[in-house]
Protein backbone atom coordinates (compact mmCIF):
# COMPACT_ATOMS: atom_id res chain seq x y z
CA UNK A 1 0.00 0.00 0.00
CA UNK A 2 1.42 3.44 -0.83
CA UNK A 3 2.00 5.96 1.74
CA UNK A 4 0.11 9.21 1.73
CA UNK A 5 0.83 12.50 3.01
CA UNK A 6 -1.40 13.68 6.59
CA UNK A 7 -0.34 17.11 6.94
CA UNK A 8 2.13 19.18 6.83
CA UNK A 9 3.57 22.46 8.29
CA UNK A 10 5.54 25.79 7.36
CA UNK A 11 7.10 27.56 9.70
CA UNK A 12 9.13 30.67 8.16
CA UNK A 13 10.43 31.64 10.99
CA UNK A 14 12.41 28.37 11.78
CA UNK A 15 12.50 27.97 8.21
CA UNK A 16 11.47 24.30 8.02
CA UNK A 17 9.10 22.70 6.46
CA UNK A 18 7.31 19.38 8.02
CA UNK A 19 5.63 16.22 6.39
CA UNK A 20 3.86 13.38 8.33
CA UNK A 21 2.48 10.61 6.74
CA UNK A 22 0.07 8.00 7.26
CA UNK A 23 2.80 5.03 7.54
CA UNK A 24 6.79 4.21 8.17
CA UNK A 25 8.95 5.82 5.12
CA UNK A 26 12.15 5.25 4.34
CA UNK A 27 13.86 9.05 4.72
CA UNK A 28 16.88 8.38 2.68
CA UNK A 29 14.57 8.08 -0.11
CA UNK A 30 13.17 11.72 0.50
CA UNK A 31 13.78 14.03 -2.50
CA UNK A 32 13.58 17.82 -1.47
CA UNK A 33 13.41 19.02 -5.27
CA UNK A 34 10.05 16.96 -5.65
CA UNK A 35 8.51 19.64 -3.06
CA UNK A 36 6.53 22.23 -4.92
CA UNK A 37 4.60 25.43 -2.58
CA UNK A 38 1.85 26.34 -4.30
CA UNK A 39 -0.40 29.25 -3.81
CA UNK A 40 -3.97 27.68 -4.49
CA UNK A 41 -4.55 23.77 -4.74
CA UNK A 42 -4.91 24.22 -8.45
CA UNK A 43 -2.50 27.31 -9.66
CA UNK A 44 0.64 27.60 -11.91
CA UNK A 45 2.01 30.51 -9.32
CA UNK A 46 4.52 28.00 -7.32
CA UNK A 47 7.94 27.42 -6.14
CA UNK A 48 9.81 23.96 -6.15
CA UNK A 49 12.73 23.86 -3.37
CA UNK A 50 16.22 23.65 -4.90
CA UNK A 51 17.70 21.88 -1.96
CA UNK A 52 17.99 22.20 1.69
CA UNK A 53 18.54 19.13 4.21
CA UNK A 54 16.33 16.55 5.90
CA UNK A 55 16.25 15.02 8.85
CA UNK A 56 14.14 12.44 10.49
CA UNK A 57 11.60 13.45 13.17
CA UNK A 58 9.77 10.01 13.80
CA UNK A 59 9.24 7.02 11.49
CA UNK A 60 6.34 9.14 9.86
CA UNK A 61 7.40 12.41 10.21
CA UNK A 62 10.11 14.16 7.90
CA UNK A 63 11.56 17.86 8.76
CA UNK A 64 13.02 19.86 6.04
CA UNK A 65 15.34 22.98 6.82
CA UNK A 66 14.87 24.92 3.96
CA UNK A 67 18.20 26.43 2.26
CA UNK A 68 18.88 29.87 2.28
CA UNK A 69 18.39 30.20 -1.74
CA UNK A 70 14.58 28.45 -1.22
CA UNK A 71 13.91 30.64 2.07
CA UNK A 72 14.96 34.01 0.48
CA UNK A 73 12.99 32.79 -3.02
CA UNK A 74 9.88 32.31 -0.85
CA UNK A 75 9.85 35.99 0.63
CA UNK A 76 10.52 37.09 -2.72
CA UNK A 77 6.60 35.64 -3.93
CA UNK A 78 3.92 37.91 -3.34
CA UNK A 79 2.06 35.07 -3.62
CA UNK A 80 2.77 31.72 -2.44
CA UNK A 81 3.36 31.00 1.33
CA UNK A 82 2.29 34.49 1.80
CA UNK A 83 -0.46 33.11 4.32
CA UNK A 84 -2.06 30.21 5.75
CA UNK A 85 -4.57 30.40 3.02
CA UNK A 86 -1.71 30.31 0.08
CA UNK A 87 0.21 27.72 1.53
CA UNK A 88 -0.52 24.45 -0.80
CA UNK A 89 2.08 21.57 -1.38
CA UNK A 90 2.35 19.38 -4.54
CA UNK A 91 4.36 16.80 -4.90
CA UNK A 92 5.39 13.78 -7.60
CA UNK A 93 5.49 9.83 -6.45
CA UNK A 94 9.10 10.28 -6.75
CA UNK A 95 9.10 12.15 -3.76
CA UNK A 96 9.56 9.80 -0.93
CA UNK A 97 8.42 5.86 -0.56
CA UNK A 98 7.97 3.70 2.32
CA UNK A 99 10.14 0.91 3.80
CA UNK A 100 8.66 -2.35 0.99
CA UNK A 101 9.31 0.26 -1.73
CA UNK A 102 5.92 1.46 -1.79
CA UNK A 103 6.05 5.26 -3.58
CA UNK A 104 3.96 7.90 -1.58
CA UNK A 105 0.57 8.52 -3.66
CA UNK A 106 0.96 11.74 -5.44
CA UNK A 107 -0.34 15.17 -4.86
CA UNK A 108 0.09 17.10 -8.29
CA UNK A 109 -3.10 17.87 -9.77
CA UNK A 110 -4.51 19.30 -6.62
CA UNK A 111 -2.05 20.79 -3.93
CA UNK A 112 -2.45 19.54 -0.28
CA UNK A 113 -3.50 22.90 2.33
CA UNK A 114 -0.63 23.46 4.83
CA UNK A 115 -2.22 22.59 8.70
CA UNK A 116 -0.35 24.75 10.28
CA UNK A 117 1.78 28.20 9.42
CA UNK A 118 4.34 30.53 11.17
CA UNK A 119 4.62 33.34 9.19
CA UNK A 120 7.99 35.20 9.38
CA UNK A 121 7.75 37.82 11.88
CA UNK A 122 12.02 39.35 12.51
CA UNK A 123 13.05 42.32 10.72
CA UNK A 124 15.68 42.22 7.76
CA UNK A 125 19.59 42.57 9.29
CA UNK A 126 22.62 44.37 7.57
CA UNK A 127 25.20 41.96 7.41
CA UNK A 128 27.35 44.71 5.02
CA UNK A 129 27.93 47.59 3.50
CA UNK A 130 29.95 49.14 0.44
CA UNK A 131 30.59 53.03 0.10
CA UNK A 132 32.27 53.99 -3.28
CA UNK A 133 32.93 57.61 -3.43
CA UNK A 134 34.27 57.08 -7.26
CA UNK A 135 30.81 55.98 -8.15
CA UNK A 136 28.27 57.31 -5.70
CA UNK A 137 27.10 53.99 -5.00
CA UNK A 138 26.16 52.81 -1.74
CA UNK A 139 25.41 48.87 -1.43
CA UNK A 140 24.11 47.39 1.05
CA UNK A 141 23.49 43.10 1.95
CA UNK A 142 20.84 42.31 4.00
CA UNK A 143 20.20 38.82 5.89
CA UNK A 144 17.01 37.78 3.98
CA UNK A 145 14.68 39.28 0.93
CA UNK A 146 13.50 42.89 1.38
CA UNK A 147 11.53 45.10 -0.28
CA UNK A 148 13.89 46.61 -2.56
CA UNK A 149 11.79 48.75 -5.02
CA UNK A 150 11.97 52.39 -4.86
CA UNK A 151 8.77 52.98 -4.06
CA UNK A 152 9.57 50.70 -0.55
CA UNK A 153 12.62 52.17 0.05
CA UNK A 154 13.27 55.75 2.21
CA UNK A 155 16.97 56.90 1.54
CA UNK A 156 16.07 59.59 3.96
CA UNK A 157 16.54 56.99 6.39
CA UNK A 158 20.58 56.50 5.75
CA UNK A 159 23.27 58.44 7.57
CA UNK A 160 26.67 58.19 7.26
CA UNK A 161 28.50 59.55 10.25
CA UNK A 162 32.25 59.93 10.99
CA UNK A 163 33.33 57.98 14.10
CA UNK A 164 35.83 60.62 15.21
CA UNK A 165 33.58 63.50 14.98
CA UNK A 166 30.06 62.96 15.90
CA UNK A 167 29.29 66.41 13.89
CA UNK A 168 30.12 65.26 10.91
CA UNK A 169 27.49 63.44 9.44
CA UNK A 170 25.15 63.03 6.08
CA UNK A 171 21.73 62.46 6.28
CA UNK A 172 20.71 61.22 2.61
CA UNK A 173 18.21 63.71 0.50
CA UNK A 174 17.31 61.22 -2.56
CA UNK A 175 19.06 58.91 -4.81
CA UNK A 176 17.95 56.28 -6.70
CA UNK A 177 17.89 52.43 -5.63
CA UNK A 178 18.40 49.35 -8.00
CA UNK A 179 17.37 46.20 -5.74
CA UNK A 180 13.99 45.12 -5.93
CA UNK A 181 13.04 41.98 -4.24
CA UNK A 182 16.81 40.71 -3.33
CA UNK A 183 18.77 40.59 -0.21
CA UNK A 184 21.24 43.38 -1.93
CA UNK A 185 20.31 47.14 -2.82
CA UNK A 186 22.03 49.90 -4.49
CA UNK A 187 21.35 53.08 -3.29
CA UNK A 188 23.15 55.97 -6.38
CA UNK A 189 23.62 58.91 -3.97
CA UNK A 190 22.33 61.94 -5.23
CA UNK A 191 25.56 64.77 -6.62
CA UNK A 192 24.39 67.15 -3.87
CA UNK A 193 24.52 63.94 -1.18
CA UNK A 194 27.91 62.97 -2.65
CA UNK A 195 29.61 66.45 -2.56
CA UNK A 196 28.67 67.18 1.08
CA UNK A 197 30.51 63.81 1.88
CA UNK A 198 33.71 64.86 -0.28
CA UNK A 199 33.64 68.33 1.63
CA UNK A 200 33.72 66.63 4.94
CA UNK A 201 37.51 66.38 5.90
CA UNK A 202 36.92 63.62 8.69
CA UNK A 203 34.20 61.60 6.95
CA UNK A 204 34.30 58.45 4.49
CA UNK A 205 37.80 59.53 3.74
CA UNK A 206 38.75 55.59 4.44
CA UNK A 207 37.02 52.67 5.52
CA UNK A 208 37.04 53.62 9.19
CA UNK A 209 36.16 57.01 8.70
CA UNK A 210 32.67 56.31 8.12
CA UNK A 211 29.82 54.38 9.93
CA UNK A 212 26.18 53.81 8.78
CA UNK A 213 22.97 54.50 10.10
CA UNK A 214 19.40 53.23 8.77
CA UNK A 215 16.52 54.77 10.70
CA UNK A 216 13.44 52.50 11.43
CA UNK A 217 11.65 52.85 8.14
CA UNK A 218 14.07 52.56 5.79
CA UNK A 219 13.56 49.24 4.21
CA UNK A 220 11.36 46.36 5.47
CA UNK A 221 11.51 42.41 4.72
CA UNK A 222 8.44 40.84 2.23
CA UNK A 223 6.57 39.97 4.91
Amino acid sequence: IAPTLTEFSLDLEEEVLTLTFDETINVSSFSVTALTLMSAMISDDGYTLTGGSVESQSLTSVLVRLSVVDINAIKATDSVAVSQESTFLAFPRSLVSDMNGNDVINQTSNGIAVTAYVGDTTSPTLVGSVLDMDSGQLRLTFDETVRGKAADVDVSKVTLTSPQAVNEFVTLSGGSVDGNYTTVLVIQMAVEDLNALRRRTSLATSSDSVRLTLAQGFVSDMR
